[in-house]
């Protein structure tokens, strides 16, 4: 009977939840056409994704040259809201790795007298001692770390991709009294906006050179364009989109 009690409170919890998610669109001078906004010229193509949450600014440089193209993180900027964020930030990044190992020991020993007196279902003596064992272990955890300093100029061998990913476009949702936060059913709530209205502006400010040749600068501009409110399960994935998940109880 508790059990069923108890069952049917879990039930009654997760019944009385509510998930929803706020969709962020982003609209870009990019072309719109793809999946993915990218930019495109003879050296590189620079490819984004959004789709996290709280949008973190994810782009990957495809090298398309026969030489190593060189990013410039240096002079290379994340700029929102017409502040302007540094991609290099000359940090000590430490990589660690840890392992564990269980060290056991076992005790063992025989009980005689008692077991001398008990027969099978044959009639056969029982063996004159049991022995059991008392097993006990540990465990060890071994940690090993490397540290290195960021780099300020990042290579990229021809033919291949790397991937950044620095800042995030927001650090909370959108919240607006004309923006309804608890849709019912299929119903949506969303605002729009423009270059004027919106939220958040930013920009992606890149500084590559091919091999010695002379600084080159990708600037990609973005804003978002669309907030929309709705049920978790309705909603779709998308590169030019990012989200913030909420539940109501």
């Amino acid at each position: 009977m508790k059990r069923l009690f108890l069952f049917s409170t879990v039930l009654f919890i997760l019944n009385s939840c509510a998930y929803y998610r706020q969709v962020c669109s982003v609209q870009s001078n990019l072309d719109n056409s793809t999946n993915a906004y990218t930019y495109s010229d003879n050296a590189c193509d620079v490819i984004y994704d959004f789709w996290s949450e709280g949008g973190k600014v994810c782009f990957m440089i495809e090298n398309k040259t026969d030489s190593v193209i060189y990013v410039d993180l240096t002079k290379s900027y994340f700029v929102k809201n017409g502040f302007s964020f540094d991609y290099y930030l000359n940090r000590i990044v430490e990589s660690s790795k840890s392992t564990s190992s269980t060290i056991g020991t076992a005790v063992s020993g025989s009980i005689y007298g008692y077991w001398n007196n008990i027969k099978d279902y044959k009639g056969n003596k029982m063996p004159g001692s049991l022995t059991i064992t008392d097993a006990s272990s540990s465990t060890v955890i071994n940690t090993a770390s490397v540290s290195y300093i960021e780099k300020p100029i990042i290579s990229v061998f021809p033919y291949t991709i790397k991937v950044f990913s620095e800042y995030s476009i927001m650090d909370e949702m959108y919240r607006d009294k004309t923006l309804g936060e608890l849709p019912i059913g299929d119903k949506e709530y969303l605002k729009l906006f423009d270059t004027d209205t919106t939220p958040v502006k930013f920009e992606n400010v890149i500084c590559y050179r091919i091999g010695q040749g002379e600084d080159q600068y990708i600037y990609n501009y973005f804003y978002i364009s669309k907030i929309t409110n709705t049920r978790l399960q309705n909603s779709k994935k998308s590169y030019k989109s990012f989200y913030f998940d909420y539940v109501n109880h």
